[in-house]
């Protein structure tokens, strides 16, 4: 597939999101061109990536952190690189065969609703299905994308409420990969 043809795709059907950094990024399942199939991808835009690198690397400089420090702060400026370059589960875009909506990313509009407490280490609440089922969901950080119950896809989520029953089966965060690509708006 073509970079401008997944961006195409991406901006016409996949409802953004913004990351920590307040970047936008797009939810979405991806299909690779050895028909291996990733239902959780998160598709940012490279030039941003490479601005928070670039500026991370620059405060480190600042400190008088560099590749050429002794000890500590050469240990401190591996630990930086360490996270940029090999952190994460990462795909090329070149790699991408298809591309389509991921059934474990809850609407964004659903995950505002999601209320929690301040200094909470835990965000759990119930997911309402269009057909009145209720299901608890939990994780410590990541709300990209979430575990469904069997014959449920995200998009079934109609309404989020506070979690009723804390002893109850937690569909939890869902591991993800990341593809940059130049030029996603």
């Amino acid at each position: 597939m073509l970079q401008e043809s997944i961006i195409q795709y991406l901006v016409s059907n996949i409802e953004p999101i913004r990351d920590l950094n307040g970047d936008k990024s797009y939810r979405c399942s991806v299909r690779l061109k050895d028909d291996l199939q990733l239902p959780c991808v998160v598709m940012k835009n490279s030039s941003s990536m490479l601005d928070h690198v670039v500026d991370a690397f620059r405060d480190l400089r600042r400190e008088g952190i560099s590749d050429s420090s002794a000890g500590h702060q050469f240990e401190q400026y591996l630990a930086m690189l360490r996270t940029y370059v090999l952190g994460g589960n990462r795909i090329s875009w070149h790699h991408i065969a298809g591309i389509g909506p991921s059934a474990h990313a809850i609407p964004m509009e659903k995950i505002r609703q999601i209320k929690t407490e301040p200094n909470m280490t835990w965000i759990a609440f119930n997911g309402v299905m269009d057909d009145g089922h209720s299901f608890a969901f939990g994780t410590p950080f990541a709300t990209e994308f979430f575990e469904m119950p069997k014959g449920y896809d995200a998009s079934r989520i109609v309404e989020i409420t506070p979690l009723a029953d804390r002893s109850a089966h937690f569909y939890r965060e869902k591991t993800y990969f990341e593809c940059y690509i130049d030029d996603l708006p």
